[in-house]
């Protein structure tokens, strides 16, 4: 293309990201209808002029997505998140993968013949049911879920059964979050001099390694462990994590109180502008990353227990990580309204944030402001009206 996008390119979807000691970056996406190749152009604008960073074709087509569901028990929830997902992901998609990690025993039977189901209607076999006899832990349900794929590099997408997506959003993942790149920087002391030069290399993404007398194409955990093995110090797997911004919809009783029955959720998604539901910013548990990105950052903190906070800890590191954090808003990706309970269980941190976003699910502040003083603007109104009659007597 030559650095020219012709005219039967389309913009698809941008992000832009400021370094406050550098300038801005900006990640630009162009793709021809129906077609599953995009091209993607990285601008860099420094507090100076503006340059071009990269111009490149990504072609998505080939890129599976493992979808990793912690659940218990909230059996309707999830023959609610199959229907999305069987017309998101078997109908449209056609490149994921289901993992389900089940926690205890009640509702396991129904879980089972919800996917059974699915999966004799619609020839949809990819997909892994992992039953275990604990406690739910979300943090502990996603690390078991990432660490049951076996079948190559993948896209990891962490979500609850509250999530609807389209399949757009799932493209949004594809080219955001990037699988099975390793940057490897060897250590140097005398007992690894003879092994490999003390130098940078890149190993790229496929598990070829030109640099080191490695046999054969391996994946990037084997790779990964076979450098640690030959000394080297620091290995970081997957260049890019996505955490995208999730849209919240707001409690439905609240929101449509003036009608009898709220809509489907299905109507719900396409609200007008007036209904002001929030992009859930304080949220992290959607996220898109590479299996190995989990792994060589030794994963999710599994000490925490119940609601919340496992995917804050694993966040950070990966802010302290050499990995670009893609963290933004995007169309396609609504947390469904819920009912809260707020379990005596919770640690302090967690039960504060349980009830912070229990608030925040529940309307806008301003809609919150009219029920909190309800009774004084009913007095207000009264008032008002008798003011008006006894005008209009007078």
């Amino acid at each position: 293309m030559g650095g020219r996008l012709s005219a039967s390119v389309a913009a698809a979807q941008g992000y832009y990201r400021t370094e406050r000691d550098k300038g801005t970056q900006y990640e630009l996406f162009y793709k021809k209808a129906e077609d599953m190749e995009y091209r993607h152009v990285t601008l860099f604008r420094p507090f100076g002029p503006l340059m071009k960073v990269k111009s490149e074709t990504v072609d998505i087509s080939r890129s599976m997505i493992n979808v990793i569901v912690p659940l218990a028990g909230r059996t309707e929830v999830f023959a609610q998140f199959m229907q999305n997902f069987r017309e998101v992901c078997i109908s449209q998609d056609k490149r994921i993968h289901l993992t389900v990690v089940y926690f205890g025993q009640e509702g396991l039977s129904e879980v089972k013949s919800i996917l059974e189901s699915v999966a004799r209607e619609t020839n949809f076999h990819n997909y892994t049911l992992v039953s275990l006899n604990e406690e739910f832990n979300r943090g502990r349900g996603l690390d078991v879920g990432a660490r049951a794929w076996e079948k190559g590099e993948v896209l990891m997408f962490f979500c609850d059964v509250d999530i609807y997506f389209t399949a757009e959003f799932l493209n949004s993942c594809r080219l955001n979050a990037e699988p099975g790149w390793l940057i490897v920087s060897h250590s140097v002391t005398s007992d690894t001099m003879h092994r490999a030069p003390p130098r940078a290399v890149t190993v790229a993404q496929g598990g070829r390694f030109e640099q080191l007398s490695l046999e054969g194409k391996l994946s990037a955990s084997v790779l990964k462990r076979r450098l640690i093995e030959r000394g080297h110090r620091r290995v970081s797997v997957g260049k890019k994590v996505f955490y995208p911004v999730v849209f919240s919809l707001y409690n439905p009783a609240i929101v449509y109180a003036n009608q009898d029955v709220p809509p489907p959720v299905e109507q719900q998604l396409g609200l007008p502008v007036f209904i002001p539901c929030p992009y859930q910013t304080r949220g992290l548990f959607v996220s898109q990353q590479s299996g190995d990105s989990i792994t060589s950052h030794r994963g999710f903190d599994l000490e925490v227990k119940g609601w919340g906070g496992e995917d804050v800890h694993l966040y950070r590191k990966y802010l302290h990580s050499d990995l670009v954090v893609v963290r933004t808003p995007v169309p396609g990706l609504f947390h469904l309204w819920h009912e809260k309970h707020c379990a005596d269980e919770l640690t302090p941190e967690q039960y504060r944030m349980c009830i912070q976003s229990k608030a925040m699910n529940e309307a806008s502040h301003s809609h919150l402001g009219m029920l909190v003083f309800r009774e004084e603007i009913e007095a207000h109104l009264r008032k008002q009206a008798y003011r008006t009659s006894s005008e209009a007597v007078g």
